[in-house]
């Protein structure tokens, strides 16, 4: 229900905006929302390890509806920004709990497959709502011949109240029992706390390149269709829905490609295809090739997901995953809201030609270092006779 209700958000969003605002304005309003999504992760992540990670996704999603239905409700610049701030609040306060949450609810044989099926279905249900949003908008335009900024409300308010919904399923989770530590055991976390700090940055590090990456292309690709093929709002949702089923597909079968391969080997042999991908989406202006490589970027990027947070998880102590997955998450969504202010600066200075191939080109970059860092955090370290332990290798 939660990703069924952010599919149509998500898709929409920037094209609502584009028909009342400039470039340079969706650009600012991404950016803050994001850096409020980032500064409120760490937030988001102290509470977790407080109260639980259930009761902070039940705050989030009250607090993200009601950001998207102000949002959208919005009358001037002032409570635009404002509820624009209220929705980032929002955004930290839900996704960074969900991998602390089926972390704490699952045991380590049955992990591997609950965050594929957990990842697998919330794609899946992102695929029906960014399949149905764009429908949904042309069917209005078509039969009711109203003004696209009437139906692009009325859409995004229905996906504000499915993300509301969304509460009843959470409801039925059992709460979870915080506070009840083993006793003698105070010593023994403070020292997987020490361990492990060096992990938690690097990690931060990791997301910090990718979310300045993927944010320099992936939250504007509806405006670089829009802008390079003029295509409708039906169409431009339906690339969307293809590519959400496409990681459907890649991330139900991760588990066998990651039993052959190795789960290191596998983000790698991903993101080895996914890069050249940006570099093609920037010089295409055949609409085939561009549809297929973003299908194919998308799909394999956020197949990637599930497995590095598996890797990450099982490399941190209980005590520590709701801080260190929001170190993450913070480090990634400043990135995105940092190169959401300059990348429509970039295509408005540039024009869309040049503008758009510089920020692949920049994209890709970034992503590459974000992998070898990855690489270089999880691989196993060789051990040497009297050496000095390093932070970094």
């Amino acid at each position: 229900m939660f990703c069924l209700g952010l599919s149509v958000y998500t898709v929409l969003f920037n094209l609502y905006l584009n028909e009342v605002y400039s470039i340079r304005t969706i650009g600012s309003l991404v950016g803050i929302s994001y850096l409020f999504y980032g500064a409120f992760s760490i937030v988001s992540g102290m509470l977790s390890d407080m109260i639980g990670p259930r009761r902070v996704l039940l705050l989030g999603i009250i607090i993200l509806s009601g950001g998207i239905f102000g949002s959208v409700s919005a009358q001037s610049m002032m409570s635009l920004y404002l509820f624009t701030v209220v929705t980032g609040v929002g955004q930290a306060l839900t996704n960074v709990m969900f991998v602390p949450l089926l972390t704490e609810h699952s045991n380590s044989e049955g992990r591997a497959k609950l965050f594929s099926i957990a990842y697998g279905t919330g794609n899946l249900f992102m695929f029906l709502g960014t399949f149905r949003a764009g429908a949904s908008a042309d069917f209005f335009k078509k039969y009711y011949s109203l003004p696209p900024v009437i139906i692009f409300k009325l859409v995004l308010f229905s996906a504000a109240a499915i993300i509301f919904i969304s509460i009843i399923p959470l409801l039925a989770i059992k709460r979870e029992k915080i506070g009840n530590k083993p006793k003698g055991t105070e010593a023994t976390v403070g020292q997987k706390r020490k361990a492990t700090s060096p992990h938690m940055w690097i990690y931060g590090l990791v997301k910090l390149f990718e979310g300045t990456g993927v944010g320099l292309t992936l939250p504007f690709i509806n405006l670089f269709l829009l802008a390079r093929f003029a295509l409708s709002a039906g169409t431009i949702s339906f690339i969307f829905s293809s590519a959400t089923l496409f990681t459907v597909v890649m991330i139900f079968v991760n588990p066998f490609i990651t039993r052959r391969v190795g789960e290191n080997r596998i983000i790698l042999m991903y993101q080895a295809v996914a890069i050249p991908c940006l570099l093609v989406l920037g010089l295409s202006t055949n609409m085939w090739i561009t549809v297929a490589v973003i299908i194919c970027f998308r799909a394999l990027f956020y197949a990637m997901m599930p497995i590095q947070s598996k890797i990450l998880m099982e490399r941190i102590p209980a005590t520590s995953r709701g801080l260190t997955n929001s170190i993450g998450f913070m480090a990634s969504t400043v990135g995105i809201g940092a190169a959401g202010f300059a990348s429509m600066r970039i295509v408005s200075h540039l024009g869309e030609g040049m503008g758009y191939l510089s920020l692949c080109i920049l994209s890709g970059t970034l992503i590459s270092v974000s992998v070898g860092i990855f690489f270089k955090m999880s691989r196993p370290k060789k051990e040497k006779e009297n050496s000095v332990p390093a932070l970094v290798s």
